[in-house]
């Protein structure tokens, strides 16, 4: 078994999933950011299979999982581990993959497209994908951290928010940078404030966007700025996240229509960005503690 295989001859994790010997498990498909991200949720039993090579990266997380395992990248095969609750793989790209599975697991895996990957880690003082070969040669790790965002990217990627997106940008470089300091690499946290004519031609850009999908390479590309080093300015600058900031406007933007104009309650909700009626008024409530409409009434007069 070759340990790399050519490029041109992989497919994307989800069409393997999907298609391949990994098909006759049940299994459930999500994706969002601008990468874009895919994950798959795989309910696993006993099993012995080679996976052909992908072109993503991907962290294979067992969420629930009582079972004997090895695999081998091309150089051998690992230990045999028992594998439980947490346990976390890091497969590399375009890489044949040979498993041994003895047991019942439930899987998620997050799959970053290698290029993108790439990417990320370049803006990061010129990293390498080389940086992370440590893990994958690591076999089985445990960190709550990679398992705690990894459960946040599955969950978000189910919300319809448009701003859903800003968020899982952001959690996905999270991850690279865990991922980071498991392989025994600092990533470098050096960033400077953004100066006061880009702040403002970046809130200029986001206000009349925000009906629209907001990614962080857009504005990163409004910026100047590469992705990674334009999230940690924007942070440092503003007090929050691009996703958060992005969320008060459209609040914001919100509670001027909602008091000024005559719109319906969808009117509103879509000139601002919200999914649906219901997503406003969830996130609405949740930021103000009333609705909408009880809002609207308290700001025209019509009550405490």
């Amino acid at each position: 078994m070759n340990k790399t295989i050519d490029p041109r001859r992989t497919k994307s994790l989800a069409k393997v999933c999907s298609e391949g010997p990994l098909a006759r498990f049940e299994q459930e498909h999500r994706s969002g950011g601008s990468m874009p991200v895919r994950m798959v949720r795989l309910l696993l039993s006993s099993h012995d299979q080679i996976d052909p090579p992908v072109r993503e990266l991907s962290l294979q997380i067992a969420l629930k999982a009582n079972m004997r395992f090895r695999w081998n990248l091309g150089d051998g095969w690992s230990r045999t581990t028992n594998v439980r609750d947490g346990f976390s793989l890091l497969a590399p790209a375009h890489t044949e993959i040979a498993y041994e599975c003895g047991g019942e697991a439930e899987v998620l895996i997050v799959a970053i497209p290698e290029r993108e990957m790439s990417g990320v880690l370049a803006e990061n003082e010129g990293l390498t994908l080389s940086a992370l070969d440590a893990i994958s040669h690591l076999g089985c790790i445990h960190d709550a951290r990679l398992i705690s965002n990894a459960r946040g990217l599955w969950h978000e990627a189910l919300r319809p928010d448009p701003a859903s997106d800003l968020l899982i940008d952001g959690l996905v470089r999270v991850l690279v940078a865990q991922l980071l300091r498991k392989a025994g690499v600092t990533p470098s946290m050096a960033s400077e404030r953004l100066s006061d004519a880009m702040l403002r031609r970046l809130i200029d850009y986001i206000e009349g966007h925000l009906a629209d999908r907001i990614v962080v390479k857009e504005l990163a590309n409004v910026s100047g700025l590469s992705p990674f080093y334009f999230s940690r300015s924007f942070r440092q600058t503003v007090g929050m996240s691009p996703y958060q900031f992005v969320i008060e406007r459209r609040l914001a933007r919100a509670q001027a229509l909602l008091s000024d104009t005559r719109l319906t309650l969808v009117e509103v909700a879509l000139a601002c960005g919200f999914a649906s009626q219901a997503h406003m008024t969830d996130t609405f409530r949740a930021r103000t503690g009333v609705s909408p409409g009880r809002f609207r009434s308290i700001a025209r007069g019509g009550g405490s």
